[in-house]
């Protein structure tokens, strides 16, 4: 006879999972109810109270939401994960010499418009939104072709900032000698951007390092003129790359058209072959095919980019790579400055520090993206 002492206790085996499938479902019916709203809302949020630019970006930055959720609730890593901020410390360190660029276009109204909606987005998510900020110019920099437009533009350009920060803003007439330096005359390629498009890609992947103003720089950040951030970055790109330290920051990965990175590839590998580089990492990254033969178009979507200047100013093999297989190929193929800044760094830069920033929002016109 078992005596009530002993009398055997059930086992709560499953009040843990238990526990843990209620918080799930609970979880998951939070981000349901978000969805919900956040579809809700974009259809019903009235408009009439707010000015189009702002509705745009309301709408625009709800986009990023859900993204950013899933980031959360998968406990993904984020690629660069900086030290939380200390805005004294920030504040009291001295600021690296650092930059933002831009290359604008002077000679269409639509293309400055949109870079003045893309510096009230930077004045507002940036600037107002991380104390020490204001010690970085932005550097604009402009065709000498369209120069009678600076007088015509400058003064709308320069009110997209803040009237505290207005001075920030500095205007550069690009080196027109390297920027309208002869090209192939007879595109090989059926990509239809014009020439005007690859003199952009040609001062995205080399000229922008021999302009004075920014060789002078340990860093520049790179905007284009319709890339309008949604959300406050609420750190500084500038010192999270000193402090980390870290060579490369970029935020988001996209795939090339293959119709317009049609050689590169074999450019590439033919130049490490005669140069006797390895292609070890290259080919681990970016190779398709049995032994990595094509070029699997992946590459880093460079219209946001943090950079170490000096790591491309003073590099003689990447001055080697551009000048021998890299710039005739821009004219007559249309290569785009984004897979040449990305199979370079995999190329002639394997140990060089490179860092995806996540949770980023941001939108791109051209391409009708946001992040």
């Amino acid at each position: 006879m078992t005596s009530p002492s002993a009398a055997i206790v059930p086992k709560k085996k499953n009040a843990l999972p238990m526990c843990r499938r209620l918080a799930l479902a609970t979880v998951a019916g939070v981000v349901v109810l978000g969805i919900i709203v956040v579809a809700w809302s974009i259809d019903r949020a009235p408009q009439e109270t707010m000015g189009a630019s702002s509705w745009l970006e309301w709408q625009r930055s709800a986009e990023c939401l859900l993204p950013a959720l899933s980031s959360t609730l998968t406990g993904g890593a984020l690629s660069l994960l900086p030290p939380s901020r200390d805005d004294d410390d920030e504040a009291a360190s001295p600021p690296p010499r650092a930059a933002i660029v831009y290359l604008i276009d002077l000679a269409r109204p639509e293309r400055v418009a949109m870079l003045r909606e893309s510096l009230r987005a930077l004045d507002r998510h940036f600037f107002a939104a991380v104390p020490g900020t204001d010690a970085y110019p932005v550097l604009l920099f402009y065709e000498p072709r369209h120069a009678h437009g600076l007088a015509e533009h400058q003064a709308s350009i320069v009110a997209a900032l803040a009237p505290e920060r207005r001075h920030l803003a500095q205007f550069h007439r690009v080196d027109g000698a390297r920027f309208y330096a002869s090209v192939p005359s007879t595109p090989t390629s059926a990509a239809s951007e014009s020439m005007g498009y690859r003199r952009m890609c040609r001062f995205w992947a080399m000229g922008v390092f021999h302009e004075p103003a920014v060789r002078a720089l340990e860093y520049y950040w790179r905007l284009d003129t319709d890339l309008y951030l949604l959300r406050p970055i609420a750190l500084d790109p500038f010192r999270t790359l000193m402090r980390a330290p870290t060579d490369y920051l970029f935020g988001a990965w996209s795939r090339e058209a293959p119709e317009v990175v049609e050689g590169l590839w074999d450019a590439v590998r033919a130049f490490a072959a005669a140069r006797n580089h390895s292609t070890a990492r290259l080919v681990a990254e970016y190779g398709a095919g049995r032994a990595g033969e094509r070029y699997n178009l992946r590459m880093i979507y460079n219209n946001f980019e943090v950079v170490r200047v000096a790591l491309w100013r003073d590099s003689a093999a990447y001055a080697d790579l551009y000048a021998s297989a890299l710039e005739e190929g821009i004219f007559q193929r249309r290569w785009g400055d984004a897979p040449i800044r990305t199979l370079a760094l995999a190329l002639l830069f394997p140990e060089a520090r490179v860092a995806q920033w996540r949770g980023l929002c941001y939108h791109h016109a051209a391409t009708q993206w946001t992040l």
